[in-house]
Parts: C-alpha cells; sequence; structure tokens
C-alpha cells in the first residue's frame, strides 16, 4: 500500500452557462493526458470534449432519461443507475489498472455536471413517488422526496470518493442558483438576494463543497484581455459566492485563470491559513 499514490485533489466549480466550466476541465484533460467524463444531460456537454473523443486513454458517457416523459406517459428512469454503474467501472478500471502498473488508468475524473446528474435524481423521486410535479417542501410527501434525492446522490460520490483515493484529480463542474431580485422599495432601490449555491434541489447542495479541497465559482471580467473576455476562478471568500480552500492559500489574487496548469500547482504548494 506505501506505493499507492496520493490521494487526488478535489475541486468543485460552480457557476452559469459561459464562464469556462468545462474550459477547465479540458485544460485538467490535456495536462493529466487521461480522464474519464461522465456528461449529464445527455449529449448536451459532448461537444466541449470533440478534441478528446477519439483520443486513447479517455472516455466520455452521456447520461439521461429519454423515456421520462411523464405527460406522454413515459416514465422509464435509467440514467442516475447507469452513472453509478459507470463510476463504480471507472474505480474498479483504475484499481486493476493501479495494481498492475503502478499507474492511473485515468488521471482525472470530470462530472460535468452534477446539477444535471440531480435532475436524474428528480426523475427517480418523481417516478418511485408517482409525482407529476415537486411536492411542497413542507409535508410528508415533500420530505420523503428532498431526502430521496439527497440520498441518490450520495449514492453518487462514494464511487467519486472510491477513485479520487486511487490518486485520481476530481474536478466536479455545476450550474448554480439564480440570484433573485427583490421588489423595489418606495424609492425605487432594489435588493439582490441569492447564495450562488450548486443548482440542487434539497439539502444536498450544501454538502457537496464539502466533498471538494477547494470550492471555487466562475465568472467573466471583460476589462482584461483585448478579446474582451477573460474567464476566471474566484476562491477567497466572498459574501455573496462561498468558496473556500481547505488546504489553504492560493496565492494572494482573488482571481484566478480557470486553467488546470494553474490551479494545480497552486493547490500542491499551498499554505496554510
Amino acid at each position: 500500500m506505501s506505493n499507492l499514490p496520493k490521494i487526488g485533489h478535489s475541486l468543485v466549480f460552480l457557476g452559469p452557462s459561459g464562464v469556462g466550466k468545462s474550459t477547465l476541465l479540458r485544460s485538467a484533460l490535456r495536462l493529466e493526458g487521461s480522464g474519464a467524463v461522465l456528461m449529464a444531460p445527455g449529449a448536451d456537454e459532448q461537444a466541449s470534449y470533440t478534441e478528446f473523443l477519439k483520443e486513447p486513454g479517455f472516455y466520455f458517457g452521456t447520461f439521461d432519461d429519454p423515456e421520462f416523459l411523464p405527460i406522454a406517459g413515459l416514465r422509464k428512469v435509467e440514467g442516475l443507475k447507469l452513472a453509478i454503474l459507470t463510476l463504480n467501472a471507472i474505480y474498479q478500471a483504475q484499481k486493476k489498472t493501479l495494481e498492475e502498473t503502478g499507474k492511473l488508468k485515468y488521471g482525472v475524473l470530470g462530472l460535468d455536471t452534477i446539477s444535471g446528474l440531480s435532475n436524474l435524481a428528480v426523475n427517480v423521486m418523481l417516478h418511485s413517488m408517482r409525482l407529476e410535479t415537486a411536492p411542497a417542501a413542507q409535508g410528508k410527501d415533500g420530505a420523503e422526496y428532498y431526502t430521496g434525492i439527497k440520498n441518490a446522490m450520495e449514492q453518487v460520490m462514494r464511487p467519486v470518493r472510491a477513485i479520487r483515493g486511487l490518486g485520481t484529480h476530481v474536478i466536479i463542474l455545476s450550474h448554480v442558483s439564480p440570484v433573485e431580485k427583490a421588489p423595489e422599495t418606495a424609492t425605487g432601490e432594489q435588493t439582490i438576494s441569492g447564495s450562488h449555491w450548486p443548482l440542487i434541489p434539497g439539502a444536498f447542495k450544501y454538502a457537496l463543497p464539502q466533498f471538494a479541497d477547494v470550492t471555487m465559482h466562475g465568472g467573466i471580467d471583460p476589462t482584461v484581455t483585448t478579446d474582451g473576455l477573460r474567464h476566471y476562478m474566484q476562491w477567497m471568500p466572498d459574501p455573496k459566492r462561498p468558496t473556500k480552500s481547505r488546504l489553504g492559500k492560493l496565492g494572494s489574487e482573488a482571481k484566478l485563470p480557470n486553467d488546470w496548469a494553474i490551479i494545480k500547482p497552486l493547490m500542491e504548494s499551498a499554505q496554510p491559513h
């Protein structure tokens, strides 16, 4: 066991569409030279990884519930189960390759997106409870529904933790809950609320960041580059965008380029707070 590599880094990267979440994961795939990516919903994210699809050393799986259409009388759910089975297969392949060669089959595991996988957990609960829409959070049905989603997502995370424990770097991407605008006051002022948590129903949204060494939010700064766009990863605490680094400081800049070649060394050399 002493020859096993150190536990892999784990990163949760949050942000709306267009802030470079998949860009970060692509940079990790290039740097590590191998990787497995689970994409949900379906093939929506596949175009982001075209350059890797036919390259050896990479796996890309798409997961969805195309036959879960309650309005049309179709209620087949299979996407989340297949995703969990795939994660377990990746773990077994990682473990076998590591034992036989001393190297990992996949250098990085990516989930693009965990919020998409949570939608499959929603389908599971709607199916099992014979519901058409989510129940109110208060009440018996609400408690069963949201607890079921949390339990289903924890089943996703068990093999993810095991894969990371073999030395694989894990990058989890998630969309975020929308920011809500409060009604204008009598003076015309308007306040903005919203914590920018992962776009996942129920309590699992609060548990997800606990999994990671580092939790960051993505954004776009239009003032930095000549092309008018600069994607960044914000890691220092922000009142509206909760972040963390269990490893310690990732340098002096609050915002970093969303490039694994920059982020990984900072994680490795982080200084405790």
